[in-house]
């Protein structure tokens, strides 16, 4: 048994998209466009969200910033993983590629036309200041990448 049948299940599984895939990326441009409708402005919803996140002590911010990044730990994870076994799952790198590619050329211009700011990747560096943007780059990446590698990885997990 090979390294990888655990990872990605193998190439000559026939790989279909269900209607729940089509189902899921018609709720996803529905939220992305009423995201996009409300973005920078506030209603009393909002100003009461921002009132109790901001009552959260700062030792807790920090906890859940670093189960936040634990997702954009793991689609790294899993984009390396796949890229070392490359030669083996092929359609999974183009998968994944394509889906990263895309995702991000598409955010960046998302970016710059609503935010007019280019996509800060890890605010967490504290490279650049940290400004309020839409999409969210590593969030929209992050879930391109899952996305993208889900079919891949039905199977296997299925075994556990």
């Amino acid at each position: 048994m090979s390294r990888s049948r655990y990872l990605i299940a193998t190439t000559e599984q026939p790989r279909v998209r269900r209607s729940a895939d089509a189902t899921g990326l018609v709720v996803a441009l529905l939220i992305f466009l009423m995201s996009w409708r409300s973005f920078n402005r506030v209603v009393d919803v909002d100003q009461t969200m921002s009132d109790l996140v901001s009552t959260i002590p700062e030792w807790l911010t920090g906890t859940l910033s670093a189960v936040y990044g634990l997702g954009f730990v793991y689609a790294i994870a899993l984009f390396v993983a796949v890229l070392v076994q490359w030669k083996q799952r092929l359609d999974a790198v183009r998968d994944m590629v394509l889906a990263v590619v895309a995702t991000a050329l598409l955010a960046t211009i998302l970016v710059r036309l609503i935010s007019g700011a280019w996509p800060l990747v890890i605010p967490e560096l504290g490279l650049a200041e940290v400004i309020a943007q839409f999409p969210i780059f590593r969030v929209v990446t992050t879930t391109a990448v899952l996305l993208a590698l889900a079919p891949h990885l039905t199977r296997p997990m299925r075994r556990f």
